[in-house]
């Protein structure tokens, strides 16, 4: 899949339903993407009252990566141009993505997706290419492709920068929250199902940023959609 240009309105404030709107709550899930349980968030997050679950989180050296594992399916999708620096598994209760760093500091790679019915192993079903300058993302390279959760609901990624002083995103879900740990200054891949628009091609995330402690630092709404 090429990579797409995105239109992106970034919305500060506080959200009703990212931040304890009773009329949000629903069952949180139980268990994550790849089957593993799914724990409750390590810290206590300010502003946020309803259920907050844990995502996953691993960096994998490339030396690590078997030959025949999902992982090494993901980056033989890439078209990769430079030397691969950083590898990160997110895993939350709606999929799993990879994000993939390159010496050069230049550009960000991603591989979007689900475990395969009755199997743990990720099914991508999409991917992402980000232009880095001075260290920044241009844009957030929102992935609406052939991605659905595992009830068959439309799932969009995309990536956050978080505050340099984060150590927490988290996304709003309906009926509960998913908590993503920062990783130094790599941009965070996050997901959703809520505020999914295929027609219009376009997602919005509503999302709070939080430092060690769980302090809120700041909640806004992330609208990114798809240009052309």
């Amino acid at each position: 899949m090429r990579a797409r240009n995105l239109v992106v309105r970034v919305v500060l404030g506080v959200l009703p339903c990212a931040l304890a709107a009773p009329a949000c709550r629903d069952e949180r899930p139980t268990q994550l993407a790849d089957g593993a349980p799914a724990r409750a968030s390590p810290v206590v997050l300010e502003g946020v009252s309803h259920k907050a679950i844990a995502t996953g989180l691993e960096v994998v050296p490339l030396a690590r990566v078997s030959p025949r594992s999902a992982l090494a399916g993901c980056l033989g999708r890439l078209s990769i141009d430079a030397p691969v620096t950083t590898i990160v598994v997110r895993t939350g209760a709606l999929g799993r993505s990879v994000t993939v760093g390159t010496v050069s500091h230049r550009a960000l790679y991603a591989c979007d997706g689900r475990p395969a019915q009755g199997s743990g192993r990720a099914h991508w079903c999409g991917t992402a290419y980000g232009r880095l300058e001075h260290g920044r993302l241009l844009d957030p390279r929102l992935d609406l492709s052939a991605c659905t959760d595992s009830g068959g609901r439309p799932l969009a990624f995309a990536w956050v920068e978080p505050r340099d002083d984060a150590r927490y995103v988290a996304v709003r879900q309906p009926g509960y929250t998913e908590v993503y740990p920062v990783r130094g200054r790599i941009p965070v891949r996050i997901a959703t199902t809520a505020g999914v628009d295929l027609e219009g091609s376009r997602a919005s995330f509503e999302i709070s940023e939080h430092d060690a402690r769980g302090r809120l630092l700041r909640a806004y709404e992330l609208e990114a959609s798809v240009a052309g």
